[in-house]
């Protein structure tokens, strides 16, 4: 399963609501997908450090004509 970025709004963020939105995707659909990969900007550590708390790991990076990219999985089913 590919997932696109999610921005929470800064009023929302530090309340766990990335970590919800992936448990529910897992919960619903974990068992059709072994992993969830989406992109991260290498700038954007925050994003990276919630998404690895929550078990998503690097696996490759990118350049495109803007910036570079941290490509992400996590494991959903087994």
């Amino acid at each position: 399963m590919v997932g696109g970025q999610v921005c929470v709004h800064h009023d929302f963020r530090g309340q766990g609501l990335l970590n919800q939105l992936y448990q529910e995707t897992k919960n619903r659909v974990g068992n059709l997908y072994q992993l969830c990969v989406t992109e991260i900007s290498t700038r954007n550590i925050n994003s990276l450090k919630v998404h690895q708390r929550m078990g998503f790991e690097i696996i490759g990076t990118y350049s495109d004509e803007k910036e570079l990219w941290n490509v992400v999985a996590w494991k959903l089913g087994e």
